[in-house]
């Protein structure tokens, strides 16, 4: 039923996010990317900070609420010279907030906290408007790794669930395997290779090195982004970081992937293709 669940809401949220995508560019319309991407990132950092408080780190969920569609807007409008700024402000205050007293381990531990979930959460995030916005086919580079982060979640759930024996992480995602692993880094290969421009801007020997390479570096970023979550949630003592889409957990647990494979597919395709 659970299966069930996790296709029909992905069969109905991958065409919606494409659409919105392709909208977005056409019209000239980058808001809806902020309101697609706070539709998430709030519901993430509330579930961030329930994990927080279960391990008795309190960090203010108001604050930090309050904080992460001023860091998106900031990096979507005026052309994102503000983004950093507003990071910087929102920091700040995390860390001012508990400068005056109390007892300092346990402010110290809410000041980490609050400032890593707003790098954790909203900065990370802001990665896919940079890749949306890098020129006139950013829509299509956003929606390139969208699907790539989506088939490695699909490959890996799919074969994970069907022949993983072996696995990969036990003390920290148990029911992670190779063969998981493995299924999930051929879709991202197929994804890769089917990118309209990868296709048209490389050839021969570099097209094969460069789907291999950037279906890898996302496979590995999705990988790392979910354990790291799941470190979240072992160690609050959780399964699932909260109910967002039918069949596929919470905010966080959606995002986790995203989170670690947008900046990892920025750099790769700027610094590395230069198409971005």
């Amino acid at each position: 039923m659970n299966a069930i669940k996790r296709i029909a809401t992905s069969v109905i949220l991958v065409p919606l996010i494409l659409g919105l995508l392709y909208i977005a560019a056409r019209y000239d319309l980058s808001w809806i990317i902020g309101i697609m991407l706070i539709m998430v990132a709030i519901p993430a950092g509330s579930e961030y900070i329930k994990l927080m408080h279960k391990i008795d780190i309190k960090v203010a969920r108001w604050e930090f609420l309050a904080a992460i569609p001023f860091i998106i807007f900031a990096y979507i409008i005026f052309n994102g010279r503000y983004g950093d700024i507003a990071l910087l402000v929102g920091i700040s205050y995390q860390v001012l907030r508990h400068l005056r007293g109390g007892k300092h381990r346990r402010g110290l531990a809410v000041i980490a906290a609050g400032s890593f979930g707003l790098l954790y959460i909203p900065w990370l995030l802001h990665f896919f408007y940079r890749i949306f916005a890098s020129g006139p086919e950013g829509w299509i580079h956003a929606s390139v790794v969208f699907l790539m982060v989506c088939a490695y979640d699909a490959g890996a759930y799919a074969v994970g669930s069907r022949f993983g024996r072996r696995r990969a992480f036990p003390l920290v995602s148990p029911n992670k395997t190779w063969e998981g692993l493995g299924g999930g880094f051929i879709l991202t290969v197929i994804i890769a290779a089917l990118s309209p421009i990868l296709i048209r801007e490389l050839t021969g020997g570099d097209w094969v090195f460069h789907v291999l390479l950037s279906a890898g570096l996302i496979s590995a970023a999705t990988q790392i982004g979910d354990l790291f979550e799941s470190k979240l949630k072992r160690a609050a003592g959780v399964k699932d970081s909260g109910l967002f889409l039918p069949g596929h957990g919470g905010a966080l647990d959606r995002l986790d992937g995203f989170l670690f494979a947008l900046p990892a597919f920025y750099f790769y395709f700027h610094y590395v293709l230069g198409f971005i």
